[in-house]
């Protein structure tokens, strides 16, 4: 597929069919993660990818009990929780739960495993390299989704499972940051073509 038409076409699908994603598609996901350009070359990754499915229902089960509320979607400019929203932890668990595959991506670098002291820190050195790895890791996601997508099948990234970090790091044996979770899998429906909001989004200086 065209890379334009595949990054227009790319929706995030939060249900799959039952049917087994083939090693070679992941190895090719995986890759197309293990490309991604990062800040100076930290290549600050670690995948983690579980086909067990007791595994996975395990680290569903995770959030789908989980009683901490602060991933619940709020406005990012006040913090404040959205009226009509419920808590997308639970969701999300369901979500993993259904899923025949899960990539969890971990952070490795130098700032990982101390995503509390680099909040609380004094030091601009430390929270630029956090929100640079963080920057690296992103593109790394993306671009297994984005390979993901060519190779047919779909996925979603799923960040609110840090409600749960601890208890994920955990079960399974992760040093550093939980970063995100991308269950992956053949779409079980057909999503509306995204709508782009660009107003005041762009602006050009010649």
């Amino acid at each position: 597929m065209e890379l334009f038409k595949v990054i227009k076409t790319r929706r995030s699908i939060r249900a799959y069919i039952k049917r087994a994603v083939p090693v070679s598609k992941i190895k090719k996901i995986i890759e197309a993660g293990l490309l991604a350009p990062s800040s100076k070359n930290s290549q600050p990754w670690n995948f983690i990818v579980i086909e067990n499915k007791k595994v996975i229902e395990q680290l569903a089960e995770l959030l789908i009990n989980s009683l901490n509320t602060e991933a619940e979607p709020s406005d990012p400019t006040t913090g404040k929780i959205k009226k009509g929203y419920k808590s997308s932890i639970k969701a999300s668990g369901g979500i993993i739960k259904e899923s025949p595959i899960i990539i969890v991506i971990e952070n490795t670098c130098p700032f990982s495993g101390g995503r509390r002291k680099v909040r609380l820190s004094k030091f601009s050195n430390a929270i630029n390299g956090h929100d640079s790895e963080f920057v690296s890791l992103g593109a790394a996601i993306q671009n297994m989704s984005l390979a993901a997508h060519d190779l047919g099948l779909s996925s979603v990234i799923i960040c609110d499972a840090i409600a749960e970090e601890e208890k994920i790091k955990k079960l399974l044996k992760l040093k550093g940051d939980l970063v995100a979770i991308l269950p992956i899998g053949y779409p079980a429906y057909k999503a509306k073509p995204k709508t782009v909001n660009s107003s005041g989004k762009v602006r050009f200086i010649k």
